[in-house]
């Protein structure tokens, strides 16, 4: 999100090739940069509608995450105007320049992350106020997208549950202002040429971007290294406009028209299945670049950006979008179930508060007579909120709601310790491989959670098999399963094959299946290859397939002398997690959390059809419904008010170590 609200205007000099350098003429660029075009106040309300009605109705408005986009050439233009006009004028100041981008940006960041810390401390569950606090920290300290990129993986909570997600791209933003201005007073004194320095950071950031896109998509998303492009070609037109204005002064309307046109196309066709930003991030990018440079006189910025609505939104648009998502995240965390009416009123609610904010707490700190006072007195203020965020994180200030014992660490940190760099990730895993015999545990997460007690079990009886987990997330342990969402190099198909292949080693005398089954047989995203055909696993001929691929995966096994297991999995939806189940508005009430819940009919009727699979192949049977349901409904805490799950599905790992006894025939 571009935290700057002041437009600046396009002709500035290039801080090495301007030889002319008379008063009359540095006068006359100093008042064009500085010249108020109310467009690209209005391109600044297109950009964060968009986020807004992406973040609220992602499924109605897919492309609208590309208004972060748009904010990042707008403020790589801005920016590069008032470096570049500064220095020409030989009145660039690092101190000031920092000054001023601490009173734009400060106040209003600082009243959201108060109220976030407050609202947290009112609803969020220990877990989650814990997870605030770290992202307190790194909003305050400009790195939360390098947090929400350590982040990804399979574990990590949803992102409803996380106020300050949005923060990442301010932190890139921050990021760029830290470096860019550095390297190009640097420049300056060094006369090197601006189109050679702007050009290779595109080039190598642009190529940067386009690497990961396809490879590591989480990388490219949060990676400054695949962003900083797209702020540069901001401040590439900053350049063009003075050196050589005569590429955009005519044919203003054209090239309006066909930034608007990019910008269309962005909005119509993005969405998160597209390798982002990459390739097609040029459409918001250049489309913001030619509207831009279109100028105040075309006829779309003239008759429509210009327009006081578009203006105010637009000169608004850094509190609403600082403001919009933490409401709209609090907003789920209290009503799960909230709909279309609720989530506008939310909207409305977060334009009302960033009007007041951009009112009385931007424009009278901004302007505020003593400059460095102001920028000193709101540093504090962010390190005290620094501080504050590592106090929540650290569990030195606990929330209200405390009374329910949640999960202290996921299923996959044990399995996670096992790699050299400490890191969640799919793969094979032996625990005690020097046991004469071996048992073969082939799934994803629902599999994976057992680890620990496998592990446990098997060090304190000696007489135990020895253990392999081949495990990754969301993946179904069935050939020829696939998921149109994931590569065909995915890890996912990889540690599915080696497993199979490891399954013919004589050591292995064992092998253990099992899965999220009803989640693969609910969403039209696997599928099962029959023939030449592709068919959803949501459809019955689908499910008819996989249960066939099944059971000839478990007639091979046993054919090549391996016991087999089916492990049924544990109930799973939302009235199991702790997160959605406790209210978090007034006072806490320990008898809703001992209210037992029925399973729905999809997992029912799943685990029927995995029951009668097994014994057909006289396959043997783990089922956790015997510890956990009483004619079928089942619980969702323990002892005095321990939840039983630490998410919608994952049984808490505290309660596996000590409790899941039935998994232990396995060695």
């Amino acid at each position: 999100m571009s935290p700057t609200t002041t437009p600046q205007v396009l002709p500035v000099p290039s801080a090495t090739e301007i030889v002319d350098r008379s008063p009359d003429r540095a006068v006359i660029r100093s008042a064009a940069a500085h010249e108020y075009r109310p467009h690209v106040d209005g391109l600044r309300a297109i950009a964060v509608i968009g986020v807004i009605l992406f973040h609220a109705f992602p499924s109605r408005m897919a492309g609208g995450f590309i208004g972060v986009d748009i904010f990042f050439v707008i403020s790589g233009y801005l920016i590069t105007t008032i470096i570049l006009s500064n220095l020409e004028r030989e009145k660039f100041s690092i101190a000031e320049f920092y000054g001023k981008r601490i009173r734009r940006i400060f106040p209003a960041l600082l009243v959201v992350l108060l109220f976030c810390a407050s609202a947290g401390w009112l609803v969020l569950l220990r877990d989650e106020y814990r997870q605030l606090g770290k992202h307190l920290v790194g909003g305050t300290s400009f790195v939360q997208n390098f947090v929400l990129w350590g982040e990804s993986g399979y574990f990590d909570s949803g992102h409803e549950a996380k106020p300050l997600l949005h923060l990442w791209s301010l932190a890139v933003e921050e990021q760029y202002y830290i470096f860019w201005p550095l390297l190009l007073s640097y420049a300056w004194t060094h006369r090197w040429r601006f189109t050679v320095v702007n050009g290779v950071i595109i080039a190598m950031s642009f190529g940067i971007s386009v690497w990961l896109a396809s490879r590591d998509p989480v990388a490219a998303f949060y990676s400054p290294l695949s962003r900083f492009w797209e702020l540069m070609v901001g401040g590439s037109l900053a350049y063009i406009a003075l050196r050589r204005p005569e590429l955009i002064a005519r044919h203003g309307n054209v090239l309006c028209a066909l930034g608007a046109g990019l910008l269309l196309s962005g909005f119509l066709l993005i969405n998160h299945e597209r390798p982002f930003p990459g390739f097609w991030a040029l459409l918001p990018t250049m489309g913001t670049f030619l509207v831009i440079a279109a100028g105040s006189g075309a006829w779309i910025n003239r008759t429509l950006l210009s327009s006081r609505p578009f203006v105010t939104c637009g000169l608004i648009s850094y509190p609403l979008y600082l403001w919009h998502w933490p409401l709209l995240s609090f907003a789920h965390l209290v009503w799960p179930d909230n709909g279309h009416l609720t989530k506008i009123a939310v909207v409305l609610v977060s334009v009302l508060l960033a009007w007041l904010t951009h009112r009385y707490v931007e424009r009278t700190i901004r302007w505020h007579r003593s400059a460095n006072r102001v920028a000193l007195l709101l540093s504090l203020g962010l390190a005290l909120m620094l501080a504050s965020g590592v106090a929540i994180k650290n569990a030195l200030i606990q929330p209200r709601i405390d009374a329910v014992n949640l999960a202290t660490r996921t299923g996959w940190d044990f399995l996670a310790s096992r790699t050299p760099d400490g890191q969640v990730r799919d793969g094979i895993y032996a625990l005690h491989d020097d046991r004469k015999s071996t048992t073969l545990f082939l799934g994803d997460s629902h599999v994976a959670q057992y680890a620990e007690r496998i592990y446990d079990d098997e060090a304190r009886n000696a007489s135990r098999n020895g253990a392999i987990f081949a495990v990754a997330a969301a993946c179904p342990p069935i050939a020829h399963v696939f998921n149109h969402d994931l590569p065909a190099d995915s890890e996912c198909w990889s540690v599915r094959r080696e497993a199979l292949e490891q399954a013919a080693n004589s050591r292995i005398t064992t092998v253990v299946i099992g899965g999220y089954w009803s989640y693969y047989f609910n969403t039209a995203a696997y599928y099962v290859v029959s023939g030449r055909r592709e068919v959803s696993l949501a459809t019955p001929e689908g499910r008819a397939a996989a249960f066939a691929e099944l059971d000839r995966e478990i007639r091979e096994l046993q054919a090549q002398h391996k016991r087999v297991y089916v492990l049924l999995d544990n109930p799973i939806g939302d009235p199991f997690d702790p997160h959605v189940f406790l209210a978090r508005i007034g006072r806490f009430d320990p008898s809703q959390a001992e209210q037992r819940v029925k399973i729905d009919g999809l997992q029912q009727s799943v685990r029927k059809e995995l029951i009668a699979l097994a014994k057909r192949d006289h396959a043997l049977i783990i089922d956790p419904d015997a510890d956990l349901c009483v004619d079928e409904a089942c619980i969702r805490v323990t002892g005095k008010w321990s939840a039983l799950y630490e998410d919608r599905s994952h049984l808490n790992p505290d309660w596996i170590v000590k409790n899941a006894a039935y998994i232990d025939p396995s060695l």
